[in-house]
Order: structure tokens, then C-alpha cells, then sequence
């Protein structure tokens, strides 16, 4: 299969690879999702020049995700896929989560701005307003977030769960800087429930030449240590005794705290 994927690059045919990455990245498996780009870069090295940006796009999203130590450059646009609304919007979103990284928030919101002005009407759209939802919240604009975001969660497809698990998290922990503590001990009750379901979902899921997951823009994910937070809450409470133990939890999920 991946040599079938390495004849499709050669011909400037990205389209399964991309479903595949997806579907890897959803898995949360960065050394198959590296094993693909190096298949990627093969195919390019043998004088396919095509396909040369979107590789530097999967690239750079491939060390936004795997590399803590990655210091945030915006690139420099590559014009010659101008005329391709969907890799203009890919490439906007990137140059705002490079922003959103580096703590310029205002410059972040006009790349999201930008990219959901060429975004179809489906799961591109909701990504990048799920950003801008994003910038929101590290500017403290809680009221702003919360408001898009409630609409957002309302329209968003139940069945993808990858997404619905995102935007459920950032509302539940924008309800928590809104000191609305027992909505937010519910949502994050919520999210637990539809993670494990996920994870069922990713354990009896079809094999990778099988699956067509469609590719999307990257969120900008934050902490995701739900025991964290509800640790957090149940402390402001006074529950000293939940506090430590949803906070011991945090630590085998990880290690770093």
C-alpha cells in the first residue's frame, strides 16, 4: 500500500495520501504520520515539483504537533498555488497558528480572518472559526469565544467526534475562566465520556487503505489534561481530598506535571 501511495505522488496525485494522514493523525501515531511524509519527500526528490507545497505545509504542521522545541517561523507564501482556494486556506490557517504560537494574537486573527474567506462551507469552515474562537481565549475575550463557540458546537456533525472533542474542551475550559464551575465539571465529564468513545471508535476502525478520512485544517490544540482542570475546580471548591486525587490522574496521563 505504501508503495501504491509513493506511484500516486510520482503521478501529482496527493488526494489518498492526504486521507491517510489524517487518518493517522487522528490516531495520535507521529512515526507513522513521519514514515508518510518521508514517503512524500521520496516522490518529490524524483523531480516532482507540484506537490512541493503542500509537502512544506504538512512539513511545518508535522513540527507544530511533534516538536516541542520547534521556534515558529511564518513562511514565506509560495504564490504558484495561489488560485487553489483550498491550499490558501491551508496555508493562511498555518501562518495563524504559527502567530497564535508566538503570542501575536492580533496578527493570528487576520490569517484566520483571511483563510475563512476562501473556506468551503463545511469542516474547513468550522476549523477556522473554531481558531478564531482560539485567539479569543488567549486574549481573554471569554464572552467573544463563548458566543461563537455555542454556535459552532450546535452545528458541527455529532459523528465526528475527532472535532466535537475539540470544541467541547475549549468551551467547557472557556465556562471555567468564566468561574461557571459546575457547567464546566459537567463538560468535562462530557468530553471524557466522548474520548473514550473515540478511542472504541479508533480501536474497531477499518484499515488504513480502507479508511477515506477527509483531510482538514489544523486546530491549534490546548492543554488537553482534563484530570488537570478538574482537579482545578474541585480545589477552588475546598474538595481538597478530589483535588488530589483528579490531580494524581494528571500525572500518569503526563509526566511533565
Amino acid at each position: 500500500y505504501i508503495d501504491k501511495l509513493f506511484y500516486q505522488l510520482t503521478l501529482n496525485d496527493n488526494n489518498e495520501w492526504r486521507q491517510c494522514y489524517q487518518y493517522i493523525l487522528e490516531k495520535g501515531d507521529s512515526f507513522e504520520c513521519e514514515k508518510l511524509l518521508s514517503i512524500y519527500q521520496k516522490a518529490i526528490q524524483n523531480g516532482n515539483i507540484k506537490l512541493l507545497d503542500w509537502y512544506q505545509y504538512y512539513k511545518i504542521q508535522s513540527k507544530i504537533i511533534s516538536d516541542k522545541n520547534f521556534v515558529p517561523q511564518e513562511p514565506a507564501l509560495n504564490y504558484s498555488l495561489i488560485s487553489n482556494k483550498e491550499f490558501y486556506t491551508y496555508w493562511l490557517n498555518i501562518c495563524g497558528i504559527l502567530c497564535l504560537k508566538n503570542g501575536n494574537y492580533k496578527k493570528a486573527e487576520d490569517f484566520f480572518a483571511e483563510a475563512h474567506k476562501y473556506a468551503a462551507q463545511n469542516y474547513e469552515s468550522y476549523i477556522i472559526q473554531y481558531n478564531i474562537c482560539t485567539v479569543y481565549f488567549y486574549k481573554q475575550q471569554y464572552k467573544d469565544a463563548f458566543k461563537l463557540l455555542s454556535k459552532l458546537c450546535d452545528s458541527i456533525n455529532t459523528d465526528d467526534l475527532f472535532f466535537l472533542i475539540e470544541c467541547k474542551l475549549l468551551l467547557t475550559v472557556i465556562n471555567m475562566c468564566m468561574y461557571k464551575l459546575q457547567i464546566a465539571l459537567t463538560g468535562f465529564q462530557e468530553v471524557l465520556t466522548l474520548k473514550r468513545m473515540y478511542q472504541k471508535q479508533l480501536r474497531v476502525s477499518k484499515p488504513l487503505y480502507l479508511c477515506k478520512k477527509s483531510p482538514r485544517p489544523l486546530c491549534p490544540s490546548i492543554d488537553k489534561n482534563i484530570y488537570n482542570y478538574l482537579g482545578e475546580i474541585f480545589y477552588i471548591q475546598g474538595d481538597y481530598e478530589q483535588a488530589i486525587q483528579y490531580h494524581l490522574k494528571a500525572v500518569q496521563y503526563n509526566k511533565t506535571y
